[in-house]
């Protein structure tokens, strides 16, 4: 148990470019997979399989491009 905690809880540093990394949050999805199948707890094992399906939506996001980076008018309202 010990060394699957530690590898929960170690943490890579978190770039921005990293955040926009869908193979990055793919590799963590990955990741909780398989650690969801060494959880003997059935609440421990749905929790990571969660986790896992968020990592998903977030490497589906990083796949889109950011909608702030879509060309379009000004944010600043035209003066008269």
């Amino acid at each position: 148990m010990g060394n699957i905690m530690g590898r929960l809880f170690y943490a890579d540093p978190m770039t921005v470019q990293g955040a926009n990394d869908a193979k990055h949050w793919r590799d963590r999805a990955a990741e909780m997979r398989v650690l969801s199948n060494e959880m003997k707890d059935f609440e421990a094992r749905t929790l990571m399989l969660k986790l896992a399906n968020d990592y998903d939506k977030l490497a589906e996001r990083a796949e889109k491009p950011a909608a702030h980076d879509a060309p379009g008018p000004s944010p600043r309202a035209k003066e008269s």
